[in-house]
């Protein structure tokens, strides 16, 4: 069932910020901290007073601050220098800021300035000092009033004991403190790691969608459609799509729900038109649909709730794209497009993506549906059935009087109209709680769209060429003569399988060799001969692995022996590929062969397979295209 992607678009609001350091008064050399808290007014701090989290530290590479933000906004925690996307609030929160929260100053090092840079508590929101490193982490807690509740710089770590150099911003004293300086600033530190909310084990149907976006038509085109399937109690993926002869890669399936299912982000970005354009994204206003320009992957669960995935250009995730204005777009496009080049102007690789993500709920996939329609036809099988006759039953034997008790108590059976209406009424709670998921989710998807790993987009959206690998063919349906064991059955790298069938005697055939042979071909599928010299009773010469014959035969003859013979089952790949060989061969054919050597270079073996009759053409050209 194809479900229809129209989407509704929704303007996310980008709150920019001013970022607001509290000015502290500079000691005299006599003053001290050593013994106090440092905090505001030196005084306790509880963590629940915590309302905003400020990390900033020094980007080398750019020779600027980079600040981290996560505030308090609604009774929620949002990530404000990742355009407030909820953050992992409470535990993180509590966590960070126990590693600078009521934590006493220790003996002072030094009251002078001259020592900041080799202590390393240079602020690093100082972009006026001198010092080319020693920056250090300038970490600032803040109340719901704006209040700074804690503002230290941290430093490196002490020579002796555990403790780091601290100072507060704007006093050159440098202390001793029992801080813990690995607070992370990582985005994907900070949010949850599952933004689907999916577990695999729900995950029934997977589509992966190719196309071609013409932006200045304003056309797609569709150039393939994958689709995965695995049912309630189904143990492997299967594919309409499945070439013959192969199966879907469980490999490649399970990497693919290991992403959903524990997907991880690099950043987010808000869901504005403004944005998505110049990163990938084709927006069709008219028709109401998005498109990727990397395609699409969509993802259908038990409880019929299916999410879209649209994949766009490389994202570089750097300081400019996270921190830019909306307005600002057509500039970070040509800086995107200027740093992801290398020196020869292609593409790096190994950098993030783009992704948008939608939601939505269709109860025809809905199991819990299902199992409620279940149970109203059995309820109404039971309904139409005969009862018991207990005439002839004596009265009292094996009544219980209590169970008799009981049984006046029992309801009277409900008519079919009332079991249709319970589960009219059930059927309709079931699809309500849908489309409730479906909207919550929404709400989610409908404010950001993500920054990704370009990896876990490669995991997510695998080309067809890895969906399906080749399957181990079953030696007893195999048609001609038969394989003596399965164990005999060898796989070469290129999809080949190959069984000998006799050893045959001295030299082996290798590339270069002239041969004649006798063979006949089958089709895998069913088992029908196409093709035959002996039924012509005329050998077949090959010089090996010169590209005389398909692939399969240039690969498998190489390693039989004069006399020998050989069983050969080979992928369309190395066959006719998608074209076939009409009319006796049709498209993306696995093939099997029984050949025998009957002459390698000069030196020939006894026939044994027909005797010589009139020289007649084969049925199907053996040569590849072209030749």
């Amino acid at each position: 069932m194809k479900v229809a992607m129209v989407v509704a678009f929704f303007l996310a609001v980008v709150t920019t910020f001013w970022t607001w350091y509290p000015r502290a008064t500079v000691q005299s050399d006599e003053e001290t901290l050593q013994g106090q808290l440092l905090t505001y007014k030196h005084q306790e701090v509880k963590p629940e007073e915590i309302a905003f989290l400020q990390v900033a530290t020094w980007n080398e590479e750019s020779e600027s601050p980079q600040v981290f933000i996560v505030h308090q906004k609604d009774g929620k925690w949002l990530i404000q220098s990742h355009h407030d996307y909820p953050a992992d609030g409470k535990d993180r929160i509590g966590r960070t800021a126990g590693d600078v929260l009521n934590v006493r100053a220790g003996p002072r090092v030094t009251g002078g300035s001259s020592e900041h840079e080799k202590l390393g508590v240079v602020d690093p929101t100082d972009k006026n000092a001198d010092a080319k490193k020693g920056r250090g982490k300038r970490v600032t807690l803040k109340s719901a009033g704006g209040t700074a509740l804690v503002d230290l710089i941290v430093g490196d770590k002490a020579e002796s004991g555990d403790v780091y150099y601290v100072r507060l911003p704007g006093d050159n004293s440098v202390y001793t403190a029992e801080v813990k300086p690995d607070i992370s600033t990582k985005f994907q530190d900070w949010v949850e790691p599952d933004p689907l909310k999916v577990r695999r084990g729900d995950v029934r149907k997977m589509v992966i969608r190719d196309y071609s976006i013409d932006e200045t038509k304003g056309t797609v085109e569709q150039r393939s459609e994958t689709e995965l399937a695995k049912g309630k109690d189904d143990k492997k993926w299967s594919s309409p799509a499945t070439p013959e002869g192969k199966a879907v890669d469980e490999d490649v399936t399970d990497s693919m729900l290991s992403d959903i299912a524990g997907m991880r982000l690099a950043g987010v970005r808000p869901f504005d038109p403004r944005w998505l354009q110049p990163r990938g994204f084709f927006i069709d206003a008219k028709q109401g649909r998005i498109y990727g320009n990397e395609g699409s992957l969509e993802v259908y669960t038990k409880d019929g709730l299916f999410y879209m995935l649209y994949f766009g250009e490389i994202a570089l995730g750097d300081e400019a794209d996270q921190s830019a204005d909306a307005a600002d777009t057509d500039g970070a496009k040509k800086s995107e497009d200027k740093a992801a080049q290398n020196k020869d102007g292609e593409k790096e690789k190994g950098h993030n993506r783009y992704m948008a993500v939608f939601a939505g709920y269709s109860p025809e996939l809905d199991e819990n549906l299902a199992e409620a329609d279940a149970k109203l036809k059995a309820d109404l099988e039971a309904l139409k059935a005969p009862k018991e006759d207990k005439k002839g039953e004596k009265k009292g034997e094996g009544e219980n009087p209590e169970e008799k008790k009981d049984e006046k108590k029992d309801e009277k059976p409900k008519t079919e109209e009332e079991l249709k209406a319970e589960h009219a009424k059930a059927a309709e709670k079931i699809k309500n709680e849908g489309h409730q998921r479906a909207k919550k989710a929404m709400q989610r998807f409908q404010k950001f769209f993500y920054v990704i790993s370009d990896d876990s987009f490669k995991r997510l959206r695998p080309p067809l060429s890895r969906l399906f690998k080749l399957k181990k063919p079953d030696t007893a349906t195999l048609p001609g003569d038969k394989v003596n064991d399965p164990q005999d059955l060898i796989e070469k790298a290129s999809g080949l399988f190959y069984a000998d069938l006799e050893q045959g005697e001295g030299d082996e055939v290798k590339e270069g060799d002239k041969v004649e042979v006798h063979y006949t071909g089958w089709l895998a599928s069913d088992g029908t001969k196409f093709d035959s010299s002996l039924d012509r009773g005329q050998p077949f010469p090959v010089e090996v692995g010169k590209g005389g014959v398909i692939k399969g035969w240039d690969e498998g003859l190489q390693g039989m022996k004069l006399g020998g013979k050989r069983k050969l089952i080979i992928p369309a790949e190395l066959g006719y590929g998608a074209a076939g060989s009409p009319p006796k061969i049709p498209a993306n054919a696995q093939l099997v062969f029984d050949v025998e050597v009957l002459k390698l270079n000069d030196k020939a073996a006894p026939p044994k397979s027909a005797k010589p009759k009139e020289a007649v053409q084969p049925e199907v050209q053996l040569q590849p295209d072209g030749e």
